[in-house]
C-alpha cells in the first residue's frame, strides 16, 4: 500500500520534470536558411546570408574557414571595416564584405556557440574582370619581309579570360573602326612569311563573360627596300616651256630620295632651274617624287632617272625627255597598216564569165534596144558578152557595168522563157 502511495507521490514529478526537459529541447537555435554558395564580381559587395531561429540567449559569431573571428554578434573583431554584420530583420545576422576582392574568396562559417556549436558554411567566389599585363604583352613590333612574327597577349581573369585577335581594317575612332578576326583565340599570335600588306595593326581582346572585355593594339611594321615606278617611259615637250615629271616610291622607311641625269644629282646643278617636291600617295607607304624644270634648254632634254635608297636596299627608274618640236625617230616596228590605193582596170577588154551563159540560145529577133529613146542600140550578140570594154583609157564605170549585167541577165531570162 505504501509503495502504491509512493508511486502516485513520484509520477508527477517525472511528468514536470519530461515536460521542462522538451521544453528545453524545443527552444534549441537553428538556421533557417540551407547553406549557399554566393558569387559576386570584384569591387562590388558581397552579401553573406545567416538566418537564426530561436536564438534565445546564444550568440551568433562569423569566422573564416581557418576559425579566425571576424565578428561577434553585431560587433567587428576584425581590423577591416569593409567587414560588417547587418540585421535588416531580427532573424538575421548578415554578413557584409564591400569592395570585395579575389583575396576574399573562400569559406565563412556562421556559428552558434551552443554545446555542440552549431555552424554553417558559406562559399565567396569572386569573378574578376579580364585584365591585359601590358609588362608580359607585346607592344609595336617591327620586322622585315619574309620573317616571322610572334604577338603575345598575357591577360589575367577569373574565369581565365578567352583571347581573340583581330586586325584592324580602317576607322580612326573605337566607333567607326571596322577589324577583321585573324588566327585562332590564344594567349600568342604567329605571322609566318610575313608581307607588307601583313603591316598594320592588330588587337587581341580578353574576354571571361565579366563586362567590359579589354583590349589591347600593337603595330606591325614591315620594313623592306624600295620600288620606283614612272607612268611613262617617254615624255615630249616644247623647249621653253616648263615641265614636270613624277614618279611612285614605295618603301618602308622611306630614306633617300632624288632625280638625276647623266648621273649627277640635279638638286646640286642648279637649284633656280630643279624643284623637287615630296607628296604622299593614296597607296600605303607610297610617295610622290615630283621634278620640275623651268624654261626647257636642248641641254634639258635626255634621260632623267628617279633613285631611292635605304637601309634594305635600292631602286631607280629612267625616262626620257625629249624634243617635242623635232620628229620622233621612227619606229623600227612594222605597223599592221592596210593601204588603199584606186587602180585602173586594163584598157584591153574585161573578161566576164558566167556561168551557164553560153549553153543558153538568144533569139536575136526578139532582143529589146537598149535605150527607150527607139534608137536601134541593141544589146551585143553572144560573141561580144565578154568584151565590155573598150580600146580607151578611160576607167571602166562601176555602176553602168553592173547595170549592163543586170539587162544581160533580164534578156537571158526572158530568151529562155521563149524557147
Amino acid at each position: 500500500m505504501s509503495t502504491r502511495n509512493n508511486v502516485k507521490l513520484i509520477m508527477p514529478f517525472l511528468v514536470v520534470g519530461l515536460s521542462l526537459h522538451i521544453a528545453v529541447v524545443a527552444v534549441e537555435p537553428s538556421f533557417r536558411v540551407p547553406e549557399i554558395n554566393v558569387t559576386v564580381v570584384e569591387g562590388e559587395t558581397a552579401v553573406l546570408p545567416c538566418s537564426v531561429l530561436s536564438l534565445s540567449n546564444y550568440k551568433v559569431l562569423w569566422t573564416t574557414a581557418d576559425t579566425f573571428i571576424l565578428t561577434l554578434e553585431d560587433r567587428r573583431i576584425i581590423d577591416d571595416d569593409r567587414f560588417s554584420v547587418e540585421r535588416p530583420f531580427i532573424k538575421d545576422w548578415n554578413l557584409h564584405i564591400r569592395k570585395v576582392t579575389y583575396n576574399d574568396t573562400g569559406k565563412y562559417i556562421c556559428q552558434i556557440n551552443t554545446t555542440p556549436v552549431k555552424t554553417k558554411v558559406i562559399s565567396l567566389t569572386v569573378h574578376v574582370p579580364p585584365r591585359i599585363i601590358e609588362e608580359y604583352s607585346s607592344g609595336d613590333v617591327s620586322v622585315r619581309e619574309r620573317e616571322k612574327v610572334t604577338l603575345t597577349c598575357n591577360a589575367t581573369g577569373v574565369p581565365p579570360p578567352e583571347i581573340t585577335w583581330y586586325k584592324i581594317l580602317n576607322g580612326l575612332s573605337n566607333q567607326d573602326r571596322a577589324r577583321q578576326q585573324i588566327g585562332t583565340p590564344g594567349e600568342v599570335l604567329l605571322i609566318h612569311n610575313v608581307t607588307r600588306e601583313c603591316g598594320g595593326i592588330y588587337e587581341c581582346e580578353a574576354f571571361n563573360g565579366i563586362e567590359p572585355a579589354v583590349a589591347r593594339q600593337m603595330k606591325v611594321e614591315v620594313l623592306f627596300a624600295p620600288e620606283v615606278r614612272v607612268s611613262s617611259k617617254r615624255l615630249g615637250q616644247y623647249p621653253g616651256r616648263e615641265t614636270f615629271l613624277e614618279c611612285d616610291i614605295t618603301a618602308n622607311p622611306h630614306g633617300f630620295m632624288y632625280w638625276e641625269k647623266d648621273g649627277v644629282q640635279l638638286t646640286m646643278l642648279n637649284q633656280e632651274k630643279y624643284f623637287v617636291d615630296l607628296y604622299t600617295a593614296d597607296i600605303p607607304d607610297t610617295k610622290i617624287l615630283s621634278l620640275r624644270i623651268k624654261e626647257l634648254t636642248a641641254d634639258d632634254f635626255g634621260t632623267y632617272t628617279c633613285v631611292s635608297k635605304n637601309s634594305h636596299g635600292d631602286d631607280r627608274e629612267s625616262m626620257v625627255l625629249y624634243d617635242y618640236s623635232n620628229k620622233e625617230p621612227k619606229s623600227t616596228t612594222r605597223s599592221s597598216e592596210v593601204q588603199v590605193i584606186p587602180t585602173r582596170l586594163p584598157s584591153s577588154k574585161v573578161n566576164v564569165d558566167i556561168p551557164g551563159l553560153n549553153s543558153i540560145p538568144i533569139n536575136k529577133n526578139k532582143m529589146r534596144p537598149l535605150q527607150p529613146n527607139g534608137q536601134n542600140s541593141m544589146l551585143p550578140d553572144r560573141q561580144n558578152v565578154g568584151a565590155l570594154g573598150s580600146d580607151s583609157a578611160a576607167p571602166v564605170d562601176r555602176l553602168s557595168f553592173c547595170l549592163t549585167i543586170c539587162w544581160l541577165l533580164f534578156h537571158i531570162y526572158y530568151e529562155s522563157s521563149v524557147i
